[in-house]
């Protein structure tokens, strides 16, 4: 357990969780805050690794790039933030309970992994959303916040609710699956 916030600034950060588990135990909102010229990568290199916060697990205002590993709380994203997720499982919640995967007011790139959360983004107005790949998003109650302004794109991913709306079904097809999830495939 560590008591106290990091942060990141003029480095570049590598945190392999190797399966242990990393727990702040400070109740302050932000645990890890990665400045604009800081970048922190997080893995779980040998599985079963986990991160824990109070609040949200991460303030990016630099670059984020989750890999692997279990993020048990949410990742903040403020302009020109930017988190890009390849692997890895990231359950948005906070000491109230599920909230959203990222509250996103940056650019959120997600091309794998899976988010469990009550929405997979929170998408503030100038934000950028881009989900592709292999990426699983399961929302107990939307997929996004909907908030003016933001541009969102998928082009993949496997989805617990209808992502319709939001995908180029002149290039890209939404199916439904057998288990009540949709995916999102690129036309032939």
């Amino acid at each position: 357990e560590y008591p106290d916030d990091v942060t990141i600034e003029n480095k570049t950060i590598a945190l392999d969780l190797n399966g242990y588990k990393l727990s702040f135990n400070s109740t302050d909102s932000k645990c890890i805050w990665i400045e604009e010229t800081g970048t922190l990568t997080i893995r779980d290199i040998r599985g079963g690794g986990e991160y824990i916060a109070y609040h949200s697990a991460f303030f990016v205002n630099g670059i984020l790039n989750i890999e692997g590993g279990t993020i048990h709380n949410f990742v903040g994203i403020q302009r020109p933030g930017i988190v890009n997720m390849t692997g890895g499982m990231l359950y948005g919640n906070d000491k109230s309970g599920p909230y959203a995967g990222a509250n996103c007011d940056g650019t959120f790139n997600m091309s794998g992994g899976t988010i469990s959360s009550e929405y997979v983004v929170w998408d503030m107005s100038g934000s950028v959303v881009n989900i592709s790949g292999d990426a699983i998003l399961t929302a107990t109650s939307r997929l996004f916040s909907e908030n003016e302004g933001s541009v969102i794109t998928i082009t993949g991913g496997t989805w617990s609710h209808d992502p319709s709306a939001y995908v180029d079904t002149e290039n890209y097809t939404v199916t439904p699956n057998e288990d009540d999830t949709w995916s999102v495939t690129a036309k032939e």
